[in-house]
């Protein structure tokens, strides 16, 4: 008896989709907000440093930075999940007309590998838009 090759990957497909569905739900998802105003000159530099991060940047006509920072660390145990999302820290700083956003991740010296799904999106809005 053949079993046509269509209905083979249909069930294959069905039970993958399936499995993603079950791990979706029971994934715990923590996060952590940053808002920030920089105020900033026509001079300023801006300089962005992301690390496997998604940024947008859009303009505006205000004249300060608005950064928005929001780190998420999902993982179906939420102790390892709120553990892990302590590992993503940022930094601002200003060196005369230069202003620096950082994202970073920081693991300790006893952590070999991450666990969870981290994730790192920052929101800027720059004057001159």
């Amino acid at each position: 008896m053949r079993i046509p090759i269509l209905s083979v990957l249909t069930i294959l497909c069905a039970f993958v989709i399936t499995t993603e569905v079950v791990h979706a739900q029971d994934a715990e998802t923590l996060t952590k907000a940053v808002s920030k105003k920089i105020p900033f000159r026509t001079e300023d530099v801006l300089h962005v440093i992301g690390e496997k991060a998604s940024i947008r940047v859009t303009g505006w006509q205000n004249d300060y930075v608005q950064v928005e920072i929001v780190f998420s660390s999902v993982n179906p145990d939420k102790k390892i999940a709120a553990r892990e999302l302590e590992y993503m820290q940022y930094s601002l700083s200003r060196d005369n007309r230069i202003v620096e956003i950082r994202n970073a991740f920081i693991l300790p010296a006893s952590t070999d590998q991450i666990h969870s799904k981290l994730e790192v999106f920052m929101e800027l809005k720059v004057p001159g838009g």
